[in-house]
């Protein structure tokens, strides 16, 4: 019996001592994986233009101060950011290139595509959620219409000619809309830009009214 229970013993402390051993190979491992990363810059993919370009900025800088190392912001919102997804999707799987995207590129583009050149669950590991955005009308001066009420109004006494501007189709912006007139009935013409900012710089110059 006694030897029995001494072989028990050391059969758990062998046991013990291989975890012990593994748990330490494992921190080590992660250590050293902590001490080697970042071990260059960190390039950030932003799909969105105008404004989030400052917030990765400000975002970057801290975090950059805090791990070492630069983040290098490139804003590539082209084809409502189909492009820039797809760098990152296929970028090495090392941590050293980020996607700073919308629900508009991850989320609605696969209920409007039917060729998607990335997975926006395969491909990609989501990290965290940075800022909450808000969709908004913006008009230019010319425009008749002082509210949406009246801008609701002026496209329905003028069917499919009141065009409004959005940086792609399937965007947030597109999308949001499409919406408005499934609601109200107005009949507003969308206009596809190629990025958010050629839209603001056609609004600003009065070639496109919203």
């Amino acid at each position: 019996m006694k030897k029995e229970q001494q072989r028990n013993r050391l059969l758990s402390r062998a046991r013990w001592c291989r975890c012990a051993a593994a748990l330490a190979l494992s921190l080590a491992g992660s250590t050293a994986f902590a001490q080697s990363y970042p071990a260059k810059p960190i390039r950030v993919i932003m799909t969105v233009g105008q404004g989030a370009d400052l917030l990765a900025r400000l975002i970057g800088q801290r975090v950059g101060d805090a791990i070492g190392q630069p983040f290098v912001t490139e804003i590539q919102s082209a084809a409502g950011g189909a492009i820039g997804a797809n760098m990152v999707a296929h970028a090495a799987p090392d941590g050293h290139t980020l996607l700073l995207t919308t629900a508009g590129t991850q989320i609605n583009r696969v209920f409007l595509t039917r060729v998607m050149p990335f997975d926006p669950v395969k491909d990609f590991t989501p990290i965290t959620n940075v800022a909450a955005t808000i969709t908004a009308v913006a008009a230019h001066p010319s425009l008749t219409a002082q509210s949406m009420t009246d801008l609701i109004e002026l496209a329905r006494r003028n069917p499919g000619k009141l065009a409004y501007a959005s940086s792609g189709i399937g965007t947030t912006g597109h999308l949001s809309m499409e919406l408005v007139k499934i609601l109200t009935g107005a009949d507003l013409l969308h206009v596809p830009y190629k990025s958010g900012s050629q839209s603001v710089g056609d609004l600003v110059g009065g070639q496109i009214p919203l």
